[in-house]
């Protein structure tokens, strides 16, 4: 048996914690279960492996390599630079050493 504990407070999805931590902080609509941490700075780190998993799962139904070049030019490709507040995107995956 799990036992909660009975609250009136609200809790608040991942982007609206960050909104209200990090006002200045960029959140990519669409992919929030994507996300997996924060700089100290407040940027939000993605996992860019989720992202293309998300593209080529049942939510695109994508092919992998049309997934990945969708993900590198729209998404991580709007985000070059140095700008501190930009989103990160973290790589896990082997299919990045090919």
């Amino acid at each position: 048996m799990i036992i909660t504990p009975k609250t009136e407070e609200q809790t608040l999805s991942v982007r609206e914690w960050v909104a209200e931590q990090y006002p200045e902080a960029i959140i990519v609509s669409g992919y929030d279960h994507c996300i997996v941490g924060l700089t100290p700075k407040g940027a939000v780190i993605y996992s860019a492996d989720k992202i293309i998993e998300t593209l080529v799962g049942t939510e695109h139904e994508w092919e992998f390599d049309d997934a990945i070049e969708w993900f590198e030019y729209n998404i991580e490709g709007s985000f070059r630079g140095d700008d501190e507040t930009h989103p990160k995107f973290m790589f896990n995956s082997d299919w990045m050493i090919q």
